[in-house]
């Protein structure tokens, strides 16, 4: 077939991965099989293959390809994780992805697997559509993970850099939708926090920062805002 052509001409080359990953949109199964009867594969091309296969299973089949990615080794999985977290929140939407990662919460898998597949997922729903720029979509989307996966502090950090590099006062944003959330609303904002959004702010643009306090008198992050922009003058 395709597939042992190219492993005469080149199965390392694109053109090979994009063979597999046509294969697996049309058959998965029989996709996998080759795959699984070639197992003298230099472990980097075999790596490059089982990320063309999700790639096309996921496009088939959201459901398959879930079920295929569970059944892989550990390693494989490790090796496929955040190809199989971009494309299911791609291609089967970000309730999927989490439906997915409550499933392997309440399937046993070790802490430290799990640790990685919700870093995973929130790398992928952190740089999906709305959420690069708009803040509210973002604190949407970290609560719902939230209420799935442990709070991480670094997440909300991790965010506010994402936002903020397409919009200064992006951070300022953020914090006020956090303010104001049910699920975060209680939880202290770090100094770290604070100075990622109302530092990098001012620094770039003050004005943009002076008519964000005009605008939104009563935001709870107000006055600590005001307060930082004052000791900046």
């Amino acid at each position: 077939d395709a597939m042992e052509g190219w492993k005469a001409k080149g199965i390392e080359t694109e053109a090979a991965s994009r063979t597999l990953t046509g294969w697996a949109h049309v058959d998965p199964d029989a996709a996998q099989r080759w795959l699984e009867a070639n197992p003298d594969l230099d472990p980097k091309v075999r790596n490059k293959l089982l990320n063309a296969l999700l790639t096309g299973a996921m496009a088939n089949d959201p459901q398959n390809a879930t079920r295929l990615f569970t059944g892989f080794p550990e390693e494989d999985r490790d090796r496929c994780l955040a190809t199989f977290t971009n494309q299911i929140v791609q291609i089967a939407g970000k309730d999927a992805g989490m439906d997915w990662l409550k499933s392997t919460m309440t399937a046993g898998a070790d802490d430290a697997y799990i640790q990685r597949a919700g870093t995973s997922m929130f790398d992928r729903i952190l740089w999906s559509g709305a959420n690069r720029q708009n803040a509210a979509s973002m604190v949407r989307d970290l609560e719902q993970l939230a209420s799935v996966f442990p709070h991480e502090e670094d997440w909300l950090t991790r965010g506010m850099g994402q936002i903020r590099d397409r919009k200064t006062i992006g951070g300022i944003e953020l914090l006020d939708e956090l303010s104001r959330s049910p699920v975060f609303k209680d939880k202290p904002i770090t100094q770290r926090q604070w100075n990622s959004a109302v530092d990098f702010a001012l620094q770039r643009d003050p004005a943009a920062v002076e008519k964000w306090l005009a605008e939104n008198p009563s935001s709870p992050i107000h006055p600590t805002v005001q307060e930082m922009t004052q000791r900046k003058k």
